[in-house]
């Protein structure tokens, strides 16, 4: 999984009023999936994703920037291969006891400014 492409459909609740200042938005775990790819000995490529995530994202829309912080359940994996999912929590691979929770932080930049409809 060294080479995983970690892409993500993320649902946003928001928990903050829209405004100039910065509002943050919780990530709704129900709608939330980060997905990945990864090689298989240069013959196929394995798609799987993980099912318990959460975090936030905040977002500057004044400024145009924000932030996203997401923890995701390392166990909660799942190729839809029990076999292949009980091997990628094992020591040799992701080591999920000794690492039970994945963060990614990241910044955001750059936004889009939206048409408003008539």
């Amino acid at each position: 999984m060294k080479n995983a492409l970690l892409q993500s459909h993320v649902g946003l609740a928001a928990c903050g009023a829209a405004s100039a200042a910065p509002v943050a938005y919780d990530i709704d775990p129900e709608h939330t999936y980060p997905s990945f790819e990864a090689d298989h000995m240069g013959m196929s490529m394995w798609r799987g994703r993980f099912n318990k995530t959460s975090g936030k994202v905040t977002m500057d829309r004044a400024a145009g920037t924000g932030t996203v912080e997401i923890a995701i359940e390392t166990a909660s994996i799942d190729f839809g291969h029990a076999k292949l999912a009980e091997n990628m929590l094992a020591p040799d691979q992701l080591d999920a006891k000794k690492y039970p929770t994945i963060t990614y932080k990241g910044k955001l930049g750059r936004f889009v400014k939206a048409r408003r409809r008539r």
